[in-house]
């Protein structure tokens, strides 16, 4: 606005010469206007997504939850803690007589393996195509 003459008159030349000049400024102003209009609705929908997938998982848990709630059982511990303590003597020795029963299976196991290993290892191959044939 300062390199414009207005002293010799010719008010046309003046305005052409100033539009010249606004060119390039408003086309920045353009680009400034467009990108900030494509901002804003980036935003709209960014927001509009996340107001959906918060949506989305809140119905997610929300059944989970009821379904859970369906499944599993209420215990009331205040109720179970004292017989749970006084009981705890038994439950061991039930555990231990459960333990010892599984060893005793576990050994009687194993001697029949060996046994039949030392048997596998006494025989000859000819007697072992024998026995593989009758069977």
């Amino acid at each position: 606005m300062g390199g414009l003459d207005v002293g010799n008159g010719d008010f046309n030349q003046m305005f052409q010469s100033m539009k010249a000049g606004l060119q390039e400024p408003l086309k920045g102003m353009g680009t400034a206007f467009s990108s900030s209009l494509f901002g804003l609705g980036g935003s709209l929908i960014l927001g509009f997504l996340d107001i959906q997938a918060n949506h989305a998982q809140n119905r997610f848990f929300n059944e989970l939850e009821e379904w859970l709630s369906g499944v599993t059982q209420l215990v009331d511990r205040r109720k179970k803690a004292p017989s749970e303590v006084s009981d705890f003597p038994e439950q061991v020795s039930a555990g231990q007589v459960q333990f010892q029963d599984l060893l005793q299976e576990l050994q009687r196991m194993n001697d029949l393996l060996e046994k039949k290993y030392k048997e596998d290892l006494s025989l000859s191959p000819v007697d072992k195509t024998v026995e593989n044939k009758g069977q």
